[in-house]
């Protein structure tokens, strides 16, 4: 599961709730979209109604919020949505948007990312804080 630190950042958010994507999506993943970082977070109903995490099948509206909105402000995710151990994990490091919707430590951000703020908590199971990023993606990182 993947949660906003704040309910203030739901005050801020620009939610689109019209997204489509050409395949299933998982819920509580990040897609990228017309070069904008979406969060998606749908409320499941029926079978998925009270679950961790579903499916989206493909075709359905998607709620997502524009994570560039949340500059500053932090997100609590779980292992699941990042694919390095989270014991490997440490604060500073950067965690990048993936194709398939996780997140994956990065050596340095461009355009939406993540730094890791807090390591060694419980969400659902072991997880991380980490503090959304906007980085210029004309800027060059520092050596």
């Amino acid at each position: 599961m993947i949660k906003i630190e704040t309910l203030g950042m739901l005050d801020v958010a620009k939610n689109n709730p019209t997204l489509k994507y050409e395949s299933d999506v998982s819920n509580y993943s990040f897609l990228t979209i017309d070069n904008e970082v979406y969060f998606i977070s749908n409320t499941m109903s029926g079978d998925d109604y009270g679950k961790g995490d579903g499916v989206i099948p493909t075709g359905q509206y998607l709620n997502g919020f524009l994570v560039k909105a949340w500059e500053g402000q932090k997100l609590v995710i779980d292992g699941k949505h990042i694919e390095d151990k989270l014991s490997t994990l440490k604060v500073g490091d950067v965690l990048a948007v993936q194709s398939n919707g996780g997140l994956k430590k990065a050596a340095s951000g461009t355009g939406v990312h993540l730094v890791i703020t807090d390591v060694g908590i419980t969400l659902t199971e072991a997880a991380v804080k980490a503090k959304v990023v906007v980085a210029d993606p004309a800027a060059t990182p520092a050596s």
